[in-house]
């Protein structure tokens, strides 16, 4: 009896996770109209964006999308007024809101802006809101930071760019541990919202040995949820890739069109680099990149550096090689965006990063950046 009460909790429980959902958004106060309002979120079992659109005339007062969900999801509403003289509109942060998204109906009560609404119909908002909250607070003390970074890195001032990018990692760092850890559990047997939080305690470069036991805390019925699978294979490739572990092997073509294979590089030092022509913070840090392998390139180092830059686009990785004088060292991509097969290997959804790897292919530091990875060159090859 016992048994089958709990079976038909934990259906009830899955029962209410998925299922259509009517979302009514009131757009009667709205100000800049007319336009378009764009709905988006992401299919976790398909791993799709699912996208809706209407048109929002000047006398318009309500629209209705449908559909069905897997389960709860972060959704997105963004409007893009008609501009009277048809230039572009600047995308303000007041034409954007996200939320959670629960099955069954929901409703989106726009004020002046979409950003100032409010939502009703949806636990999972409800307890998303208060995490919102709370990142918020810090997002706003990191924004002088960023403003530091982003002078520093005009002036092309290296040293007080990764003075200020430490800044910013310990702003992050106090996040992860006083705000998303202990929601995650608070929360670990109540709401789906757990594993937005701990995707972002995570970050970008996971740390198997404190996520996992973290994520083994939250309810089973939320870890099967499609979004709790893909975080967990998130997880198997953190712990296929952290420091200890046996970096995987790969081959892809280099600017020459050749095939490069990571093992070949067996008997030195590589740095495994992820960047692209497009991404500043990679550019900004290429000159560490660059005096770092000078000085240590006879000794045994080298680079393979791997790019993200986007199909078509060519012309603009192998500038960028040129301009940034990275032309010492071994360059693959296969012009695949984020998409790249080899940062889809090794989890990769931020750049810069990167991977010390020692003369067996074993990974010995990662995300070195400034003058740690010269710091840590100097421990392993020029000993005291």
């Amino acid at each position: 009896m016992a048994v089958g009460a709990c079976l038909s909790l934990h259906s009830l429980a899955q029962s209410t996770l998925s299922g259509p959902y009517t979302l009514s958004i009131d757009v009667s106060k709205l100000q800049e109209k007319p336009g378009k309002l764009y709905f988006r979120y992401y299919n976790n079992q398909t791993r799709e964006a699912v996208t809706d659109s209407a048109e929002i005339a000047a006398d318009s007062k309500s629209i209705v999308m449908k559909g069905k969900i897997d389960e709860p999801v972060l959704a997105s509403l963004r409007f893009m007024p008609k501009p009277p003289d048809g230039k572009p509109v600047m995308l303000y942060p007041k034409y954007y809101l996200n939320f959670y998204l629960d099955p069954g109906n929901a409703k989106v009560i726009v004020h002046d802006s979409l950003s100032a609404s409010t939502i009703t119909g949806s636990k999972s908002q409800e307890l998303f809101a208060v995490l919102d909250k709370g990142r918020t607070s810090y997002e706003n003390r990191l924004k002088p930071i960023y403003a530091e970074y982003s002078a520093y890195a005009k002036a092309k001032d290296t040293a007080n760019m990764d003075a200020t990018m430490k800044k910013v990692d310990a702003v992050r760092a106090e996040m992860r541990e006083k705000m998303y850890k202990p929601f995650v559990l608070e929360h670990a047997n109540n709401s789906p919202v757990v594993l937005s939080a701990i995707s972002t305690y995570a970050g970008y470069d996971i740390k198997y040995d404190e996520v996992k036991p973290l994520f083994d805390k939250i309810s089973a019925t939320y870890r099967n949820l499609p979004s709790g699978k893909a975080f967990l294979d998130k997880l198997e490739i953190a712990k296929k890739t952290g420091v200890g572990a046996v970096a995987m092997d790969f081959t892809q073509n280099d600017t020459l069109g050749n095939p490069i294979t990571l093992s070949s590089f067996r008997g030195k030092y590589v740095l495994l680099d992820f960047w692209a022509s497009w991404c500043g913070p990679c550019r900004a840090e290429n000159p560490n990149v660059v005096k770092t392998f000078n000085r240590y390139h006879d000794k045994g180092f080298t680079v393979l550096s791997v790019s993200l830059d986007q199909p078509g686009a060519k012309d603009k990785w192998l500038n960028a090689i040129h301009e940034d004088g990275l032309t010492g060292w071994t360059h693959v991509s296969d012009l695949n965006f984020w998409s790249n097969e080899v940062a889809r290997l090794y989890s990769i959804q931020s750049i810069p990063q990167n991977f010390l790897l020692d003369k067996e292919g074993k990974i010995i530091a990662k995300n070195l950046r400034g003058e740690e990875l010269g710091t840590k060159l100097e421990e392993i090859l020029s000993p005291r």
